[in-house]
């Protein structure tokens, strides 16, 4: 297919590459799943201290994405919480991986929980696409995990999508979707409804979803308010306006409301391609022992990339035998590979071709190289191009969200934190007054060194909640007795237990209590002095916080997660 684009006052040609029908495996809560979390248990996945994943019933209870950690401690019911671990689902995800390539010999894993491949070989080996899907569903259902008690919910596309069919009658008690359309987005897209998306018809079946699923939610409300609520008023945008507004991101959205993978899209120049292989000898079989072997050269490719400005976002791993046996597999980011991430591709990669328990055939021999290409690339390490949305610098998605606050609640109604030097954690902060020059990066330097000695500053690690003005809270010994700091620097008694009925915190048990450290400020000054007395405690539930002691109460200045 052939088409001309107008751009920079030129007209210059594009070619789309045909998309190959790709069929994608997909199961939802897989964090969950692999764990064997039914999701009518309470349970959230937390990472970077903040709710990235949660099963149906934490929602239910008031539980969201990007809810902070330490809020979720002082719940009144049950809830499970889990760290990210990715090594561990992707570990989890690999049987499921093996029943991909039983079917095609290269499977693409999008993320822990979704893979796909191209199915123009398989559909032809097993008599069609109706039997390969069949055939997939049927082996899937094979595993424990695709019958957990997460099983899928019976959803459907908006009404007025056309150009496609259900196969929910297949995947009755199962916990996983499956997906079949032209192109992975799509097909990802339908992985979620469990359909199949006829060839040619990818347009039409995502026109009317809404925008979310193409952006995040700042660009959603930018361009609600022109009046583009769903996928395909994309289309009735000029595509010149699109990309004088949004540059490659608006170019991007209007190939995938056409229902074509943005990067499928190529200039006659072709890109060039970048590879390395890295041979081995002796031959290795030790998983462990080849990502040792590799790690030096694959450092040494990345950074040939980055001194060229590329940034892997998808690659293809393949190793070969003595015996000639041969594996490849094509793994997916959302953010830019980093050399880490990709030996732990390899390493998953190999332990699960060489584990006979996952279900294929081990290799007989060594392994004698390993060729690492990279297929889709990006030219900054801070844009992501994800087959749902498409992100941009995170520091502009904080811009543009606190101008869009600012003109609903007007100026001076914003304040943002300026970091400057104190001995307490709030006085180590100021809040002013949103502007756009306080978001420019301060000057590099050493800070230990152009900052003055402030005796008596609290010590790292900072925390990450800090109350100005500070809350009130009670501390008690085991007897009732309320605690105090004489004039000596010494607590009246034992502390054992500690409250904030100001955030419903009830009696907490102390565990760890550190101080009290006495300090006298501005003791020259009649009209500011202050004396006080700090500790810091850590709850038999593992809350850590810093306590003040001044004019005879105690009150919370700051939560550490």
């Amino acid at each position: 297919m052939r088409r001309r684009s107008f751009s920079g006052g030129e007209l210059f040609e594009l070619e789309t590459k045909p998309l190959a029908r790709t069929l994608v495996i997909s199961y939802r809560g897989w964090p969950f799943l692999s764990r064997s979390i039914p999701d009518d248990q309470a349970a959230v996945v937390i990472k970077d201290a903040r709710v990235v994943a949660l099963t149906s019933t934490a929602r239910k209870l008031g539980v969201s994405i990007g809810d902070r950690a330490i809020t979720l401690a002082s719940a009144s019911f049950d809830l499970i919480c889990i760290d990210d671990d990715f090594d561990f689902d992707m570990a989890a995800f690999e049987e499921v991986v093996a029943v991909a390539e039983s079917f095609c010999p290269e499977v693409e894993v999008f993320s822990p929980g979704v893979c796909g491949f191209n199915v123009k070989g398989p559909s032809r080996y097993f008599g069609g696409e109706k039997a390969l899907l069949s055939k997939v569903i049927d082996a899937l259902s094979e595993l424990s995990v695709s019958r957990g008690s997460s099983a899928t919910s019976i959803v459907k596309p908006p009404t007025t999508a056309k150009g496609y069919h259900l196969v929910s009658e297949l995947l009755s008690n199962l916990s996983f979707g499956v997906g079949l359309a032209d192109g992975p987005f799509v097909a990802k897209v339908a992985s979620t409804f469990s359909a199949v998306v006829e060839a040619g018809s990818s347009r039409e079946f995502i026109a009317p979803f809404p925008i979310g699923i193409l952006i995040d939610e700042g660009e959603v409300d930018t361009l609600s308010k022109v009046g583009v609520n769903h996928v395909g008023q994309i289309l009735d945008i000029p595509r010149d306006l699109m990309v004088e507004r949004f540059g490659k991101v608006g170019s991007r959205l209007y190939e995938l409301a056409r229902g074509v993978d943005g990067d499928l899209v190529e200039a006659r120049e072709v890109k060039k391609r970048h590879h390395v292989r890295i041979d081995l000898d002796p031959p290795e079989t030790l998983s462990q022992a080849i990502s040792f072997a590799i790690r030096a050269k694959v450092d040494d490719f990345f950074s040939s990339l980055t001194n060229e400005g590329i940034y892997p976002l998808r690659v293809r791993i393949s190793f070969e035998t003595e015996t000639t046996e041969a594996i490849s597999r094509v793994w997916s980011s959302s953010v830019p590979i980093s050399p880490s991430f990709l030996i732990s591709y390899v390493r998953r990669q190999l332990e699960g071709w060489q584990n006979p328990a996952i279900g294929q055939d081990p290799p007989r021999s060594g392994v004698i190289y390993c060729d690492i290409e990279v297929m889709e690339i990006t030219s900054t390490p801070f844009v992501q191009l994800d087959l749902y949305q498409v992100a941009v610098h995170p520091q502009d998605r904080v811009l543009r969200a606190i101008e869009r606050a600012r003109d609903k609640v007007g100026d001076g109604a914003i304040k943002v934190p300026r970091k400057r030097a104190g001995r307490s954690p709030r006085d180590q902060f100021q809040l002013l007054n949103w502007q756009l020059d306080l978001f420019e990066e301060e000057p590099k330097g050493d800070s230990a060194k152009d900052t003055p000695p402030w005796p008596g500053q609290v010590p790292n690690v900072k925390p990450s909640m800090v109350f100005d003005p500070m809350v009130e809270m009670e501390m008690t010994s085991e007897g009732g007795l309320v605690v105090g700091v004489s004039s000596g620097g010494e607590l009246t008694c034992s502390p054992k237990f500690f409250s904030v009925p100001s955030l419903g915190w009830k009696k907490r048990e102390i565990e760890r209590i550190l101080g009290p450290w006495p300090m006298n400020e501005l003791w020259w000054d009649d009209a500011r002095r202050r004396r006080l007395a700090r500790v810091q405690i850590v709850s038999r539930d593992g809350v850590a916080l810093n306590a003040v002691m001044e004019a005879s109460k105690w009150h919370l200045e700051a939560i550490y997660d």
